[in-house]
């Protein structure tokens, strides 16, 4: 079952729930092999959302059980394939943990900003691209209408969260 998916420069970045596997993009794709991937996979439970930067070659992925968020460098010189773990941010935290989550749920990123929907604090977190914490956006509403998703206007980093009464915050 893929639980997040996206394409970038010729490629498709999948996490199923369990694992993170990546295939080339084109009429039929196939899968990419990474030498250490189950180096990679051996870190992940719950893997469900992944973004990519602008080149392509860094992989951000939330894992809401471990709480924690991994930045992923691939190596596309050599072959084969080499998958890197690069950074990682988190542990179980509250809303003034900066660097700590309570079930991360969605990630977006542009403009070598990272954001995360920290689902049980009812907070979208912002990281640099090294994953240093900047910001914490949050307002009294969200304890009464929890936030379940979030997007981004790249040109403007405008940011946009969706409630489950389906209000959309910017």
């Amino acid at each position: 079952n893929i639980v997040d998916a996206i394409f970038t420069k010729n490629k498709f970045y999948v996490i199923d729930g369990t694992s993170f596997r990546a295939f080339s993009s084109g009429k039929i794709p196939q899968e990419i092999f990474f030498e250490n991937i189950n180096e990679i996979n051996s870190m992940l439970v719950t893997p469900n959302s992944i973004y990519t930067d602008e080149t392509g070659d860094n992989v951000y992925i939330s894992d809401a059980f471990k709480n924690k968020i991994y930045k992923l460098n691939i190596d596309p010189e050599v072959y084969p394939p080499e998958i890197n773990l690069q950074l990682t941010v988190g542990n179980l935290g509250d809303i003034s943990d900066t660097n700590k989550f309570n079930s991360p749920s969605e990630i977006v990123y542009s403009n070598e900003i990272l954001f995360v929907l920290d689902y049980n604090n009812k907070c979208v977190k912002q990281f640099t691209k090294d994953l240093n914490w900047m910001f914490t956006y949050y307002t009294d509403e969200f304890e009464t209408d929890q936030p379940i998703n979030i997007a981004i206007q790249p040109e403007t980093l405008l940011v946009y969260v969706l409630t489950k009464s389906y209000k959309i915050y910017i």
